[in-house]
C-alpha cells in the first residue's frame, strides 16, 4: 500500500513539471514560428476509425484506419498553388496491455503495426497508392494519472520503420531499413460533464535512428528524409492539440480536435519548412468481451 501511495505521489510530482515544460515549449515553437515564414501553410482534415475490442480487464486489440486530406496550401511566391487532396491513408493494428495500479494510477503499453501511404493525387494524377507506402511498427507506453478531477497522460510513442517504397529508392537495399523517432505527448484532460471533457496536449518528435544506407541520399538542395522516405534526425516536428471529447453511449465516443503542426529541417539549421492546420476527428466504438 505504501509503495502504490509512493509511486501515484512520483507520477504526479513527475507530470505537473513535464505538463508545463510540454505546453511552454509548444507555446515557444509557435512564438518562434511567428518570427520566420515557413515555405508552406497548409490546412487540412484529420480522421480516424477507433474499433477497441477489449477481452479482459487487461488486454484490448485495436484496429483504426485513418485518412488525412488537405484542402489549402499556401507557399511564398506561388499563386493558386493546389492542395495536396488525399495525402496519407493510415492503418493501425495491434493489441493493448493495461494495468490498473490503482483508482489514480493507469499504466498502459501497445505494440502496433503502421501501414501508412502517401498519394500524390494532386500532382501527378495517376499515382497507385501502391507507389509509395511504408511499413512501421510502434511501441506506445501510455501513464494516465487521475487527480483533483484530472487525468493527467505521458504518451510516447517509438515509431520505427523498415521499409519505405517510393520512386527515389529503387534497389531492396534502400528500401529495406531501419530508422526510429521518438514522440512524447504530455496532455491534461478535464471533465465538464458526465459526455463531455475538454483536452489540451502537446506532442513533439525526435528522430534516434536514421538509416544509415539512405540518410545520405539527395535529391538536389533535398535531403532524402522525412515521410515517405525514412525518419531524420535531431527535432523536427511539433504538434499542440485542443479540443473536446463527446461518449455518445457507452460503446461510442467522439473526440473532435484542433491540430498546429510545425515541422523544422534538422539538415538546414532547423528551417521552419510547414506550418500544418488539422481539424483532427476520433470516432471511437469499443466492443466489450467479457
Amino acid at each position: 500500500m505504501k509503495e502504490t501511495k509512493m509511486l501515484r505521489k512520483l507520477t504526479f510530482y513527475a507530470a505537473v513539471p513535464f505538463l508545463a515544460l510540454a505546453i511552454l515549449v509548444g507555446s515557444a515553437d509557435k512564438a518562434m514560428a511567428r518570427d520566420k515564414d515557413p515555405n508552406v501553410i497548409s490546412s487540412a482534415t484529420w480522421t480516424y476509425f477507433n474499433f477497441v475490442t477489449v477481452f479482459s480487464p487487461n488486454w484490448s486489440f485495436i484496429i483504426m484506419p485513418g485518412h488525412r486530406y488537405e484542402f489549402n496550401q499556401d507557399k511564398p511566391g506561388v499563386v493558386n498553388q493546389p492542395p495536396g487532396e488525399t495525402f496519407l491513408l493510415e492503418l493501425f493494428a495491434g493489441p493493448v496491455y493495461t494495468h490498473k495500479v490503482d483508482d489514480s494510477l493507469t499504466l498502459k503499453c501497445g505494440l502496433w503495426y503502421y501501414y501508412m501511404s502517401f498519394p500524390n493525387y494532386s500532382t501527378s494524377p495517376e499515382t497507385q497508392i501502391s507507389d509509395r507506402y511504408s511499413h512501421n511498427f510502434e511501441i506506445v507506453p501510455i501513464v494516465d494519472y487521475k487527480i483533483a478531477g484530472l487525468t493527467l497522460s505521458n504518451r510516447i510513442i517509438l515509431h520505427n520503420k523498415f521499409y519505405a517504397k517510393n520512386a527515389d529508392f529503387t534497389t531492396s537495399k534502400e528500401r529495406w531499413g531501419f530508422s526510429t523517432t521518438l514522440r512524447e505527448m504530455i496532455g491534461v484532460t478535464v471533465p465538464l460533464t458526465e459526455m463531455v471533457s475538454a483536452t489540451l496536449s502537446n506532442e513533439w518528435f525526435f528522430g534516434i535512428i536514421e538509416d544509415s544506407d539512405t540518410k545520405d541520399m539527395m535529391n538536389g538542395a533535398r535531403h532524402l528524409q522525412g515521410e515517405p522516405y525514412f525518419e531524420v534526425g535531431g527535432f523536427n516536428t511539433n504538434r499542440l492539440y485542443t479540443g473536446f471529447t463527446f461518449k455518445l453511449t457507452p460503446q461510442v465516443s467522439l473526440a473532435t480536435q484542433y491540430v498546429w503542426e510545425t515541422s523544422f529541417d534538422p539538415n538546414n539549421d532547423y528551417e521552419l519548412t510547414r506550418h500544418r492546420h488539422y481539424i483532427f476527428l476520433t470516432l471511437t466504438y469499443v466492443l466489450k468481451m467479457f
